[in-house]
């Protein structure tokens, strides 16, 4: 059974009898919250202090299992309670690259011309003692980027990343990582009647269009002589069978092939994530390691008539009274990638 360890200060506080931590493709940062409960004698009365909360919020935290490190990060909240024989204590937390989500992009001009997308991926997340690398080929510099009044430094790399057909993860250290949809499948299977104690299936064409377009309103060039002129792409979706088109506002400074690959993007994004399975298993891990997100895995789920290659949007790890088992999140592969 998957033990958790929280590590503030150098010190190593285990025990948490209620836990349950979370990594997703659609959530830059990884999450977690513990609980633990214990009994303990009212002897104030006899003068006896009572005994603080050892995690502060603000705190810096790592979060181990059974050894192997799952978040580096931020303690977010902790509470307390207590009556006359028990205590409990909640903490919850995210890794390092949450605070990239909470504020607001900065960066001396704000912005930048012909310069990489790791470069600029640095520039605003050094501040935060956050390192940055890539999995993947970022391709050339971006000829133009700028800040948009206000917006997240997440929101400001996930526009960049776009035109560069990247996802943005983050890895066990809490720090950033440029990725792609992955190729690599594990030998598990997820196999109805085996190792599914239960599973759910929902599909929806809620946010979902016949046709797409992107179109920007481009900068004038010494090609098109200095003048403004209007960019768009389009694709559509046979499977929505009725006119449902929507028009896209896309980055000002998009060349026709990032209009391109954007396009395709909101289709196959739209189209895969809109179909969704979870499935809960027994334990954390699979034959060869922790259950993560960004892998392939096969399903063969003879209950929702299925025997196909998923790929694995979010895993929650979950510790309680009632077992320890990790529920997966899956979508079609191509709900995070750019191929047509």
């Amino acid at each position: 059974m998957s033990s958790v360890d929280l590590r503030v200060g150098g010190v190593v506080y285990s025990g948490w009898t209620d836990v349950h931590v979370t990594k997703s493709l659609e959530q830059l940062a990884h999450s977690f919250k513990v609980q633990v409960t214990d009994r303990w004698a009212d002897d104030t009365k006899a003068g006896a202090p009572l005994e603080p909360v050892p995690i502060q919020a603000g705190s810096t935290v790592r979060v181990d299992s059974d050894s192997e490190r799952l978040i580096t990060g931020y303690v977010v909240s902790d509470q307390s309670s207590y009556d006359a024989t028990s205590r409990r204590i909640n903490i919850a937390g995210v890794s390092k690259t949450g605070d990239l989500v909470d504020c607001t992009a900065q960066y001396r001009s704000g912005a930048w011309r012909n310069e990489s997308l790791l470069t600029i991926a640095k520039n605003l997340c050094d501040p935060f003692d956050i390192d940055v690398s890539a999995n993947v080929d970022l391709g050339d510099r971006l000829r133009r980027f700028s800040i948009e009044e206000g917006e997240s430094v997440f929101t400001c790399l996930s526009r960049a990343a776009r035109r560069r057909s990247a996802l943005l993860l983050s890895d066990s250290d809490g720090n950033l990582v440029f990725d792609r949809a992955a190729e690599t499948r594990i030998r598990t299977v997820l196999d109805y009647g085996v190792n599914i104690l239960s599973g759910s299936r929902s599909d929806s064409w809620a946010r979902r269009y016949s046709d797409y377009t992107v179109k920007v309103q481009t900068s004038g060039t010494d090609e098109s002589h200095g003048k403004a002129t209007t960019l768009k792409r389009s694709v559509s979706d046979t499977t929505i069978d009725r006119h449902r088109p929507i028009v896209i506002l896309g980055d000002n400074e998009s060349n026709g092939t990032e209009l391109s690959k954007r396009v395709t993007w909101e289709r196959n994004t739209r189209s895969g994530r809109d179909r969704r399975y979870n499935y809960t298993v027994q334990g954390w891990r699979h034959a060869n390691g922790f259950w993560e997100p960004n892998t392939l895995v096969r399903v063969a789920d003879a209950r929702f008539r299925i025997d196909e290659t998923l790929l694995i949007v979010s895993c929650t790890f979950s510790k309680n009274s009632s077992g320890t088992t990790t529920i997966l999140e899956l979508s079609a592969p191509e709900a995070f990638s750019l191929e047509s």
